[in-house]
């Protein structure tokens, strides 16, 4: 379930991106929107053939899982990383809307290597 919220956010943020670079209002970062729309329809659709591996209960469905869900997590956590060393007025800038994102994918990476999920997906004699 938890991977399946994760492709309709991923999912859902590149269509909101794709409809803001077609508005006027925007017409001068509509390139670099549409870029950053391709960035999140990739991993938003492997996420999405992840959910459907997990919910037929397929050992590939948890591998691919781990495997977008550890990328996503080490791409989020490297931008929490790297704005947190700008500085502004002695004091670091921190985006906490990056700081959830970062936190709720990282929940959803833990979650798969509980002992509990991995031994649901990797015990196939039910």
């Amino acid at each position: 379930m938890l991977q399946g919220l994760s492709t309709v956010v991923l999912l859902g943020l590149s269509e909101y991106l794709i409809v803001h670079s077609v508005s006027e209002k925007h017409a001068e970062a509509a390139p670099a929107l549409r870029i950053a729309a391709l960035v999140f329809v990739v991993p938003g659709l492997l996420s999405a053939a992840a959910f459907y591996g997990l919910w037929r209960r397929r050992l590939w469905g948890w591998w691919l899982a781990c495997i977008c869900d550890w990328g996503i997590t080490a791409v989020l956590v490297f931008a929490v990383i790297g704005d947190g060393w700008y500085m502004d007025n002695g004091w670091p800038r921190i985006d906490w809307s990056l700081v959830a994102f970062a936190t709720s994918s990282l929940i959803l990476t833990i979650w798969l290597l509980l002992p509990a999920t991995r031994k649901f997906y990797w015990n196939t004699k039910l």
